[in-house]
C-alpha cells in the first residue's frame, strides 16, 4: 500500500475516532456500591463528582429491580450528600442511579445483589453460642464452689489472705 493511501486511511480513522469521542459524555457523578453482593442486611452507596461537576446539587437516588428502571423500587431525595445506606431489601438484583431535579440521569448505573444468609445457619450459630456461654458459666460456678470448699475464698467470695 502506498504511503499516501496509508496516511489518508490513518487520517480518516483518527477523524472518526475523535468525532465518536465527542459524543461520549461522562456523567457528572460516579456511583459506587460498597459491595456487589450484600449478605449482611445493608448496603452502602456512595458517589463522587467527576471533574468539573458541582458536588452540592440536589439529586435523587433511584433504586430499581430492572436495569431499564421501568420497575422503580424506591426513590430518595438527597441534599448535599455523597453517600447513603440502604437496608430492608428483599433477595434479588437491584440497580441504582442518580437523577437531577429534571429527572435526568447524572450518574452511571450501579448494580448489586441482595442475598441474605440462610436463617437455619443463623439459628445454629445462635444455639452454639448459647451452649458455649452455658458451659462457661457452669465452669465458673463449679470452680468458685470448689475454691470455697478448699478454703481459698471467704464467705464474701473474696480470696482469703494467705497469712
Amino acid at each position: 500500500m502506498p504511503l499516501r493511501a496509508t496516511w489518508l486511511l490513518t487520517s480518516v480513522a483518527l477523524f472518526f475516532l475523535a468525532e465518536a469521542s465527542w459524543g461520549l459524555t461522562a456523567y457528572p457523578f460516579e456511583l459506587q456500591t460498597s459491595t456487589e453482593l450484600a449478605t449482611e442486611g445493608f448496603l452502602g452507596l456512595s458517589w463522587q463528582p467527576t471533574s468539573g461537576a458541582a458536588d452540592d446539587r440536589h439529586i435523587s437516588l433511584q433504586v430499581a429491580t430492572t436495569p431499564d428502571f421501568k420497575s422503580v423500587f424506591a426513590s430518595y431525595n438527597l441534599v448535599q450528600q455523597q453517600q447513603v445506606s440502604l437496608s430492608g431489601l428483599a433477595d434479588g438484583d437491584y440497580f441504582a442511579r442518580l437523577l437531577d431535579h429534571a429527572q435526568t440521569p447524572v450518574s452511571n448505573i450501579a448494580s448489586f445483589r441482595v442475598q441474605h444468609r440462610d436463617l437455619g445457619a443463623a439459628w445454629l450459630l445462635f444455639a452454639l453460642g448459647a451452649a458455649l456461654f452455658s458451659l462457661l458459666l457452669g465452669i465458673l460456678v463449679s470452680l468458685q464452689k470448689r475454691a470455697r470448699q478448699n478454703g481459698y475464698l471467704n464467705n464474701n467470695g473474696k480470696l482469703r489472705d494467705p497469712n
